[in-house]
This record gives C-alpha cells, sequence and structure tokens, in this order.
C-alpha cells in the first residue's frame, strides 16, 4: 500500500518529523503534563507544522482519554499512539483514533538480548512472529504502521534484518530505528541506518526509515543528523530534548541543523515558532535550561565587552544561528564583564545617547555591586535606573 504520507515526502523532498513531546516526552520522571496542558502543546505543534504528532501510548488508560480529546481538536498533522505487540493495545489506538482520518499505529518489540531476556524471554523466531502477526493485525485499522524494533543499537544485527523484512511484508510503512538506551556514536548509528535502508529498499521503494535517539552519552542530535546523512527520511523528536532519562534528540536543535548553510536536508517545520512552543512545555513541565541551544535564555545573548563590540557591528560574528529564525533577538546583557561598547548601545536602546565615560561608570558600578555581594545580574530597568541617577547629577 502506497499511502499520500510517504507520496507527499517524496514531492517535497524533505524529512519527516515526529514529535513525541506527548509520548517519550512526557515518560521523562519530572515532566508529567495535565491533560490540558497536553491539548495545548498538540495545537501548538500542529501550528509548527509537524507532520507527526505521537500523541500518548495505548497501555495507559489515562492516555487514551487525552489521545482522543486531541483527536477532536487537531485536523493536520497526523496522529500516532505508541502500542506494544498485543491486539489490546493496537485496539485501545484504534479507539482513540477511529473518528481521525490521518492515524498510526506505532508498534514495538525489543529486538536486543538484554532487552528480551528481561522483559519476554522468547526466542528470535517467537519475536518476529509476534512483530509481524501485530502488523498484520493492525493493517486492518491503520494507514501507516510504524514499526521499531527496540533497543535497535544493541541488536543483531541478522535478527534487525529478518524482523524488518517480516514485518514489511505484513504492511509495515515505517522502520524506526531506536537508539533506545543513548549508546550509539554518531559515525556507528549512521551506518546502521544505512544498512538498514539497503535491507528495507530490497523490500520496498516506498517504506521508509526513521530515527529515535536518546541522549545518555549526549548524542543524540548527533546521531539524528548522521542518520539523516545516511538515508533516514523520518526523525522523532520531543521539544527541549525531554524523554526518558536523559531525554531525546532536541526538535529546535536538530531544525537550527536543517537550515544550516550549506543546506543537506529541509522539514516543513515553522521555525519561527520554536520558542513560543519550548515556553509553552517549560511552563507545563517546570523544564528549562539557560543553556540550551535556540531555545535557551543565554543562546542569544552577550555579556563580554569583546563580544559585545563585534556584535554591535555584526551580528554574525559571534552567532553562526540567526536569532530571528527562531522568532528570537540578539541580546546585550550587562555586567562587570561588559565594555563601554555594550553600554553605550544598551543606553541607545533604551533610549538614552552616553559617552564612553559614562559608560566606565556604569561598569565600575556594576563591578563594585558585585564585589560588594549586592547584585549579580542586571537588567533593563537597573541599567535605566543608573542612566537617569547619572543624568540627573
Amino acid at each position: 500500500m502506497i499511502s499520500n504520507y510517504n507520496c507527499i515526502e517524496k514531492e517535497l523532498n524533505n524529512i519527516s518529523v515526529m514529535d513525541t513531546t506527548l509520548r517519550d516526552g512526557e515518560q521523562n520522571p519530572f515532566c508529567t503534563m495535565y491533560d490540558n496542558e497536553k491539548i495545548e502543546i498538540a495545537k501548538m505543534l500542529e501550528k509548527l507544522n509537524v507532520d507527526i504528532i505521537e500523541a500518548g501510548f495505548a497501555a495507559s488508560k489515562g492516555n487514551i482519554e487525552v489521545m482522543k480529546e486531541i483527536a477532536s481538536k487537531i485536523k493536520k498533522p497526523y496522529l500516532c499512539g505508541l502500542a506494544r505487540a498485543t491486539k489490546q493495545d493496537i485496539d485501545a489506538t484504534y479507539d482513540a483514533f477511529k473518528k481521525y482520518d490521518k492515524r498510526i499505529v506505532h508498534i514495538f518489540v525489543p529486538t536486543s538480548d538484554v532487552q528480551n531476556d528481561a522483559k519476554l524471554k522468547k526466542s528470535e523466531d517467537e519475536l518476529i512472529e509476534m512483530a509481524a502477526s501485530a502488523v498484520r493485525y493492525a493493517a486492518k485499522y491503520f494507514q501507516i504502521i510504524e514499526f521499531t524494533p527496540e533497543d535497535s543499537v544493541r541488536s543483531k544485527f541478522s535478527t534487525l534484518t529478518k524482523m524488518c523484512k517480516a514485518v514489511i511484508s505484513e504492511g509495515a510503512e515505517v522502520i524506526n530505528i531506536a537508539d533506545t538506551v543513548g549508546y550509539a556514536m554518531p559515525q556507528e548509528f549512521g551506518q546502521l541506518v544505512k544498512n538498514i535502508k539497503q535491507v528495507v529498499k530490497q523490500e520496498s521503494d516506498t517504506v521508509k526509515v526513521s530515527a529515535h535517539c536518546h541522549n545518555d552519552y549526549g548524542m543524540a542530535t548527533a546521531n539524528t543528523y548522521y542518520a539523516i546523512q545516511n538515508g533516514a527520511g523520518q526523525v522523532e523528536t520531543t521539544i527541549w530534548g525531554i524523554g526518558e532519562r536523559a531525554g531525546n534528540c532536541s526538535l529546535e536543535q536538530i531544525i537550527a541543523l536543517s537550515l544550516r548553510k550549506p543546506r543537506t536536508f529541509d522539514t516543513q517545520i515553522d521555525s519561527t515558532k520554536l520558542y513560543e512552543a519550548a515556553k509553552l512545555v517549560s511552563r507545563a513541565t517546570g523544564i528549562k535550561s539557560d543553556f540550551a541551544p535556540i531555545v535557551g535564555k543565554s543562546a542569544f545573548s552577550h555579556k563580554s565587552g569583546i563580544h559585545q563590540h563585534a556584535v554591535v557591528n555584526d551580528v554574525n560574528s559571534y552567532e553562526a544561528v540567526n536569532a530571528k529564525d527562531f522568532g528570537r533577538k540578539s541580546e546585550l546583557i550587562m555586567g562587570p564583564c561588559s565594555g563601554y561598547h555594550g553600554v553605550i548601545s544598551k543606553a541607545q536602546e533604551l533610549g538614552y545617547t552616553i559617552d564612553k565615560t559614562v559608560a566606565a561608570n556604569i561598569i565600575i558600578k556594576m563591578s563594585n555591586m558585585v564585589r560588594q555581594k549586592i547584585k549579580r545580574e542586571f537588567n533593563d530597568n537597573d541599567i535605566r535606573f543608573m542612566l537617569e541617577v547619572i543624568h540627573k547629577s
């Protein structure tokens, strides 16, 4: 079966994005979200133009109810639900999305010895039959079936090959290569995706390969990028990179790489809304990192005098990423490390014209306040107050 989903990708020649903030993201121990927050995030993901929203996991009855609610509020993207290779989970996912035309079920079966021994204790043949029969059953209800050999990176390649062939023959249209425990390094993950792509192509020209990377070694975004360069047609991401343990590939980081010149891949994501989306997820989960690329508080901020001097003249001098592409702007942050060029520019931004002498006095005031442990951060109101005091004197 050739779906519109795969045809659209070829016409646009881009990488599809499945966002799993609402599923894998919420599985982080500290990222539980209320149902109303999930619905708002789903609406935001639709505004971002994500291709697929993975809205929940069928094993949780609570998830099923909010998945139904999301399906009633969303129109454009595909909606996906994660399911174990059981009729119960597949039926529950269908029940959640049965009134929504663009539905996907995402079935997984553990394929590494360590995961199989810990959870299922089945033979290789039993695992393959389990996967194939689940996909066969799901094909009655779903236009698109995604299949994940869980812990792909630590699995025998022969097992992956047999399982991929079996599920493709039963109707799977997406094979997701999962670095479930964030173990892979970029080159080896890229090679694995390339090898699986060759196996998949022998079976079907329409089945795509996806990449789902965790961040336990800090390699999730790099591994995802290498997957794209080696033939992956879909990536699975979360906002802020939240997810199990150390998280997943960050949506905003992979989109930043898509815009990096020379461009090597494209997506349909509206990058200008990513900062707004990040703030929404942060409010819901309480999770944020001031130092995160793209959406972190300090990502486009400059405090050092040398940096400020250069940025005032040409923002590209210290910013390789364009802040405007992500709905943000560059900011000069005042402090003891600032130079007079930065202070003069900040004063102009606030509506004041000052010279080097006044700028130097402000730097001295800030330095003294830090040294005396009175204040360590200075916002625009603080600088405005100093300027007013100097102006009146």
